[in-house]
């Protein structure tokens, strides 16, 4: 049977009619169908204390210690500078914020350490002008996952995934097609966080 909570102490549960009001009561923890059970145990007339511990009781203990918690992964970068150069990977050069280390300002790419469940967002800006666009895309070990264009009258965009990721796994964000604009405000961002483990 199921653990459950037992009184605070023993006493007056020591002869039967205490322990059949306590497992009887309407508040009990223990179903009153399962009062059979313990009839045989009650008739004894002795060792009521052992029918307690059929109970399986659950008499207060220490907690458990918590579990380890999960490494804090996050970073968010942008461009300082606008690009019209077709780039397989684009290198963000301005570091906001690279809880783990994860992102490599040299690379441009986001190096995986921990297995994972990450979510990922980017921003693209172009120019104001009507004739102009601008694509790019999310990548994931040379693998383009999502992309997003900004066009006509849209002068900026933005998308996320959220991608399972092992370790040694990595993600990029490419200019595909088009003008990128950013300036040292930061037009044009990426970003990514840990939400979850995931276990090997």
């Amino acid at each position: 049977m199921a653990g459950v909570q037992c009184p605070s102490d023993r006493r007056g549960l020591q002869d039967g009619r205490g322990l059949r009001a306590y497992l009887g009561a309407e508040d009990s923890p223990v179903p009153n169908a399962n009062l059979a059970v313990f009839q045989t145990c009650l008739g004894q007339g002795t060792g009521h204390v052992g029918c307690l511990d059929r109970l399986e009781c659950q008499w207060p203990g220490q907690r458990g210690l918590p579990g380890p918690s999960p490494p804090a992964v996050a970073f968010f970068v942008a461009l300082s500078s606008g690009t019209d150069v077709l780039a397989p990977v684009l290198a963000y050069d301005v570091i906001h914020t690279n809880v783990g280390g994860g992102y490599d300002r040299e690379t441009g790419k986001f190096l995986a350490t921990t297995r994972g469940v990450y979510t990922f967002t980017f921003t693209a800006r172009k120019s104001a002008a009507t004739d102009s666009r601008c694509t790019v895309s999310l990548v994931k070990n040379g693998v383009k996952i999502v992309s997003l264009t900004a066009q006509g009258g849209q002068t900026q965009a933005s998308s996320s995934a959220v991608l399972l990721l092992r370790r040694t796994d990595q993600v990029w964000i490419m200019l595909s097609d088009g003008y990128l604009e950013s300036d040292a405000s930061g037009e044009a961002t990426f970003s990514g966080v840990l939400n979850a483990l995931e276990d090997e």
